[in-house]
């Protein structure tokens, strides 16, 4: 899978996700625990189809959503690398504090750091954070629904029910790609 990070390493993605269950990794927000949940992905625009998503790597574990007590920040990460002929995505947004329910955070949010890409070849659609020479490119946001059962531990905090909706829109970015891809999550 390529990937196309933002400078703090993460990716902001825009999906329909609809959601599953919830899926706790480690053991526990002291153990370096991790809240994932299920999720669907569909792709409109210059690239279309309805994919399983996850967090990078694993779609069977849905999007990764941490809370950094020590950095006061929260990361949601998002990803679906489908085999043969289709395209890759990956998404990322990082910002200021633990979320809150009915927020939506965007590229603008405080402290807010992020990308989303839509690879299929050599074409490339991409939303990201203004850096020192180049402004917002395309948008992102996520907004949170359900966020139940946290369990805060000295350095991390997780939840067991996580819902909500990523929407990332990414203008062409490269490799001879034309248009707008919508990436539409709900998990």
């Amino acid at each position: 899978m390529r990937s196309v990070f933002a400078p703090a390493g993460l990716l902001v993605l825009s999906l329909v996700v609809t959601g599953c269950g919830t899926k706790s990794t480690g053991a526990g927000p002291d153990a370096g625990g991790q809240t994932t949940n299920a999720c669907d992905i569909t792709l409109t625009g210059a690239q279309t189809g309805a994919y399983k998503c996850g967090a990078q790597e694993s779609p069977e574990d849905g999007p990764l959503f941490t809370y950094d007590a020590a950095k006061d920040q929260t990361n949601v990460t998002i990803a679906f690398n489908a085999p043969g002929d289709t395209p890759d995505f990956q998404g990322g947004l990082q910002f200021a504090g633990k979320p809150v329910v009915g927020t939506t955070y965007t590229l603008a949010s405080t402290g807010a750091d992020g990308s989303a890409n839509v690879h299929h070849g050599d074409l490339l659609w991409t939303a990201a954070s203004p850096t020192s020479t180049t402004p917002v490119a395309g948008s992102l946001t996520v907004t949170f629904t359900t966020l139940e059962g946290e369990t805060a531990g000295p350095s991390s905090t997780t939840w067991s029910t996580v819902h909500g909706k990523i929407v990332a829109t990414m203008p062409a970015a490269g490799g001879g790609a034309t248009g707008t891809v919508t990436a539409t999550a709900t998990f």
